[in-house]
């Protein structure tokens, strides 16, 4: 049997997106429809009933099948550090001193 659960595909908190994998119907679809119903209801009951919804609905269980990992692990550090130039021992900097005076 179906469980509804908040999804793990989210924007906010998971709760349309789970409706929509509940009843099998595409999440955008789904948001656009919530949007569109939520503007003809004049906006408070729908988002009472999604307030409720989101703290009622129990978040998605992971796969028991799938192996978790770490997976910072795999990430390389991004970081932007600049580079120092590389010093040049054989040039020589010109004397800019005035020597007329």
């Amino acid at each position: 049997m179906k469980k509804l659960t908040k999804s793990k595909n989210k924007n906010w908190s998971g709760v349309l997106a789970g409706f929509a994998e509940y009843f099998e119907i595409d999440p955008t679809l789904f948001r656009i429809v919530f949007v569109f119903v939520t503007i003809i209801t004049g906006v408070i009951p729908m988002v009472i009933f999604y307030i409720i919804a989101a703290v009622i609905m129990p978040n998605a269980e992971p796969h028991k099948h799938t192996k978790h990992h770490n997976r910072d692990k795999d990430v390389k550090d991004t970081t932007y550090t600049e580079e120092k130039p590389e010093s040049n021992t054989n040039t020589k900097e010109k004397d800019t001193t005035d020597t007329a005076a």
